[in-house]
């Protein structure tokens, strides 16, 4: 049966620094009970996933070190040298029908009760999980966070040694990485600069041996639908995150709160060889956007930074709370990216004419 034409963008490779997907095609992370434990079944199934025609096949969550133990919940563990054995044979599995294999780090801090390894998980403050009172976290120092830095890179590299073509850091969840933001309360703006501040100096050193153009780095204001009347302003906090150590920069400009702010570039200058990826389309509402104003949209950052520099993008995630309900439709979701496209091909015949 031949496919409807509008679906034949899916089927086209995609190429993401030095790695292409064969197709659009991902499989996000997907816990299976398997974990290291279970290394066969771990990389039949993730195999079967690849043999059906993903492009990229994920493991569940993988724990970065000792401290990071969710037993009796299995995991892809990157803990040391028997693990990226037993995560290499998912790997190979994978890679024997053309797809990607990626791999998810995790840290859960108090949100990792570490039942077999006995240790005290690291903790942006010592308030226990809310999930799981009975597990209390040690607060880090600044020298602590820089040697859990360490074990983050670590694991990475034990990740690329197994064979994984993708590593991406969990933060989601309310686990470690979030919870530097969940604790944020009641600051003015030059208070929240310094956080903020702290906070992109620690991901710089995590980002420290990657080149930059392979860095996407995406931030937001949440997700939900609500009237949003305490968002920072771009203009307040543009010169902070371009300090990140990226190539290219995703944040919110399609919604009411925000899609005034390409001005914002009329007066600050895109450091050179970065990228912006705003908003184009919206999470926060289920109306469509029309081609003619995705266009606009485009057009407005690209004159302002340069044609070149300008990928359009959501403002976040459309269910990316992974609740069971999506908080759009999927089939709303559809005709946004539709709409996405359609608007990004008339932007383009406005910029090349």
């Amino acid at each position: 049966m031949s496919r409807d034409p509008r679906h034949d963008v899916l089927f086209e490779p995609v190429r993401i620094g030095p790695k292409t997907l064969k197709n659009r095609f991902y499989a996000v992370p997907h816990c299976t009970g398997y974990g290291t434990e279970k290394p066969g079944s771990q990389a039949r199934f993730r195999a079967t996933k690849a043999e059906g025609g993903w492009a990229a096949v994920c493991t569940e969550y993988a724990p970065v070190s000792v401290e990071s133990d969710e037993s009796p919940y299995a995991s892809a563990r990157l803990w040391d040298d028997g693990d990226v054995r037993n995560l290499a044979r998912m790997c190979d599995a994978v890679h024997a029908f053309g797809a990607l294999a990626g791999a998810e780090l995790w840290y859960g801090g108090p949100n990792a009760p570490c039942m077999e390894s006995r240790c005290v998980p690291r903790g942006v403050s010592q308030i226990a999980s809310e999930a799981d009172p009975l597990t209390v976290p040690r607060e880090m120092s600044k020298e602590e966070i820089r040697e859990l830095q360490d074990i983050w890179a670590a694991a990475a590299k034990r990740a690329r040694s197994a064979g994984f073509d993708i590593v991406y850091v969990y933060g989601a969840h309310a686990f470690l990485p979030m919870q530097y933001f969940l604790l944020f309360r009641d600051r003015d703006e030059e208070e929240y600069r310094k956080w903020a501040e702290v906070r992109i100096e620690a991901l710089n050193h995590a980002l420290r041996d990657l080149p930059r153009d392979r860095v996407r780095w995406h931030t937001c204001y949440g997700i939900n639908i609500g009237p949003r009347v305490h968002d920072m302003e771009l203009k307040d906090i543009v010169d902070i995150f371009l300090k990140v150590r990226a190539g290219a920069y995703s944040f919110e400009a399609a919604n009411p709160r925000h899609e005034h702010e390409y001005h914002v570039f009329e007066d600050v200058k895109l450091p050179e060889g970065k990228v912006l990826i705003p908003g184009i389309i919206s999470h926060t509402t289920n109306v469509v956007e029309h081609p003619e104003l995705v266009a606009d949209r485009i057009v407005s950052y690209a004159r302002l930074v340069g044609r070149e520099n300008v990928i359009a993008g959501s403002d976040c995630g459309f269910s990316s709370q992974a609740t069971f309900t999506p908080d759009v439709h999927p089939s709303v979701v559809w005709a946004k990216f539709q709409a996405l496209a359609e608007g990004a091909k008339l932007a383009s015949q406005r910029l090349w004419r």
